[in-house]
């Protein structure tokens, strides 16, 4: 089974994001993580047998997802990555198209097509 995680400060955003996505995309697993330390945890822990996308907000209180990004990238976790962020900071999208592992970028809220976008990643 394919899985989403979903890396975002916000858990209003979060259970709009796990319901439109459960609805629309089948066979898929969706974790949330309001802590950024305890996603990067969960993806050391599951980097070897974790398929799917990582979801990450650009600004959040305790680390940056550029932060964690990097320190993904630093414990040689290799996956696809959506920025999903009320950030509409032209700087933060160049950011991202200059990042490998950085499949797209969009701005909140998720929608329909979002998840639609989503759904080509994971399939």
């Amino acid at each position: 089974m394919k899985e989403i995680i979903i890396v975002d400060d916000d858990r209003i955003n979060n259970h709009v994001c796990i319901t439109m996505i459960k609805k629309i995309i089948e066979n898929v697993s969706v974790t949330s993580f309001t802590n950024p330390n305890e996603a990067l945890e969960y993806l050391i822990n599951h980097k070897n047998n974790f398929e799917g996308l990582v979801i990450i907000d650009v600004n959040m209180p305790e680390m940056s997802g550029w932060q964690l990004i990097d320190l993904m990238d630093q414990n040689k976790i290799e996956q696809q990555i959506i920025m999903l962020t009320s950030s509409i900071s032209y700087q933060d999208k160049e950011s991202a198209e200059g990042i490998k592992m950085i499949k797209d970028f969009f701005v909140k809220p998720m929608t329909f097509e979002l998840v639609m976008k989503l759904k080509e990643y994971i399939t």
